[in-house]
């Protein structure tokens, strides 16, 4: 038979579990706003019932609170973390192509177009008066504005390069901090979980970390429990451990010792697991930001003896001094050929070529630019003080030559440019795809761990009024036991 303070002990059960409710809802709704939270909610069940030998067998003993449960979908996280590698991916591309396009976009408005027409069209007024020093100079003029114009998109592209290897770093750098973050919340979730609780917020703030790094370089996780309540955590790159439950595995950069093409930046990084084997996500496959990172610095459209097979830094500054080295040396050709207004013929010059390369730098000759007159631009001496324009005409006739893979200059750069625009738009498209599936992603798993404010008002009323009646129905025990103790002199 149950004692006389039995009810008392189920009116006491039912209080506290409605407060414990209270209290949960409360911290959802605390969290409404809170990046990656889970919404929780409190587990209970009838109280082992008692048994009292009588008639009707058993007694209900009230309710207990069996957990704080965190709702939560993992089949949604691993849907997320394998779609948030794409959309970074191609967010990355798509930026960074847009870097290279800015600089590449001069060429439809005063850049390429203007310098190359202006230097040509120059070089046709000086066919009224070839013997003019005004007229060369601006020819001079024109051509160094060609040159300074490409060195400066070179330049571009090379500080491009640069910045990109040190986004490449600080990734790396994150990727070994989020995974030390990782083991070290998997040591705190497991020591709280030992006595049977569940870490929710903990493991909610592990999850957001999983959330980040999946957009750095593509992960795969596991779960699996052991025994005493502990589980054993891993993160996996591709076929390579990162975090190994409490343990971290770091990844570094190595400043290469050699240029893997001639117009890389000096000292570009490679990256490697702490004991030395390559991690190289580009040729793995491995999506996410770092991969889009290193196709872009290394891009060279499979060309060299390591290929990458996208067009990035390293492809368009090749495709630039293509075009530089087919424009300046079939310059030089022809002006070889040609006579000064001193009547020498050019070949017989010392350092005679109109343009120079030095030091990884397409420049004017000095010797001309500080004597317009040394031009050759006569296919003979001056005879009877004319000067004939042979070697003018055909240098002017350059432009229409189609020597660049079939085409002339002007419409191979409007190639280049056709192709940079094709890439961005590609890799914006696939990136606007990835996005719509991301969101509808966030939307499913906010259908489950989201926290509803609507719903949440609602258990709050509920677990509000199962509080008063429980409180209610000690008040009323109070009066019996008060009855019972103080005037039946019990």
């Amino acid at each position: 038979m149950a004692n006389t303070f039995f009810g008392l002990t189920i009116a006491q059960s039912g209080l506290f579990a409605a407060n414990i409710a209270l209290n949960t809802t409360g911290h959802n709704i605390s969290n409404e706003q809170t990046e990656g939270y889970s919404r929780q909610q409190v587990s209970q069940t009838a109280s082992r019932a008692l048994q009292v030998y009588q008639q009707y067998g058993m007694v209900g003993t009230g309710t207990t609170v069996t957990g704080i449960e965190q709702l939560r979908d993992s089949y949604y996280d691993f849907k997320y973390w394998n779609n948030n590698s794409k959309v970074a991916y191609f967010e990355t591309l798509y930026d960074q192509m847009i870097n290279i396009e800015d600089f590449f976009n001069e060429i439809n408005t005063d850049g390429f177009t203007a310098e190359y027409g202006n230097f040509f069209n120059a070089m046709t007024s000086l066919l009224d008066d070839p013997a003019s020093y005004t007229a060369r100079t601006s020819v001079i003029g024109y051509a160094e504005n060609i040159m300074e114009y490409f060195n400066t998109m070179k330049q571009n592209l090379l500080n491009l390069q640069e910045d990109i290897n040190e986004e490449v770093k600080d990734n790396v750098d994150r990727i070994n901090t989020l995974a030390a973050d990782i083991a070290a919340l998997n040591k705190q979730i497991n020591i709280v979980e030992l006595t049977g609780e569940v870490a929710n917020d903990l493991r909610d703030r592990r999850n957001l970390l999983v959330d980040e790094l999946s957009g750095i370089v593509e992960v795969s996780v596991t779960e699996e429990k052991v025994a005493n309540n502990k589980t054993e955590y891993k993160v996996m790159l591709g076929g390579n451990t990162l975090v190994d439950n409490y343990t971290a595995f770091q990844l570094k950069v190595v400043s290469r010792e050699e240029r893997r093409a001639e117009t890389d930046a000096v000292g570009l990084y490679d990256v490697q697991w702490a004991w030395g084997d390559s991690f190289d996500p580009v040729h793995a496959g491995y999506e996410g930001k770092l991969k889009a990172l290193l196709e872009v610095r290394d891009g060279n459209n499979c060309v060299g003896d390591i290929p990458t097979d996208y067009k990035g830094v390293v492809y368009y500054t090749t495709e630039l001094n293509y075009f530089l080295e087919n424009l300046t040396s079939r310059f030089n050709e022809i002006h070889k050929d040609g006579y000064n207004l001193n009547g020498d013929k050019i070949s017989d010059l010392d350092d005679a070529d109109f343009f120079l390369f030095e030091d990884g730098v397409y420049k004017v000759n000095p010797k001309y630019i500080e004597d317009p007159g040394m031009l050759g631009l006569s296919s003979s001496p001056i005879q009877n003080g004319e000067d004939n324009t042979d070697i003018l005409s055909k240098l002017i006739d350059i432009q229409y030559e189609r020597t660049y893979d079939g085409s002339t200059g002007e419409d191979f750069m409007q190639s280049i440019l056709a192709e940079i625009a094709i890439d961005a738009r590609k890799a914006d498209t696939l990136e606007a795809n990835y996005s719509t599936m991301k969101h509808a992603i966030i939307n499913q798993r906010l259908s489950v761990s989201g926290v509803d404010t609507d719903e949440e008002t609602m258990n709050l009323v509920k677990f509000q009024e199962a509080y008063e009646l429980a409180a209610q129905m000690i008040s009323i025990m109070q009066e019996i036991y008060n009855k019972l103790i103080n005037e039946m002199g019990v």
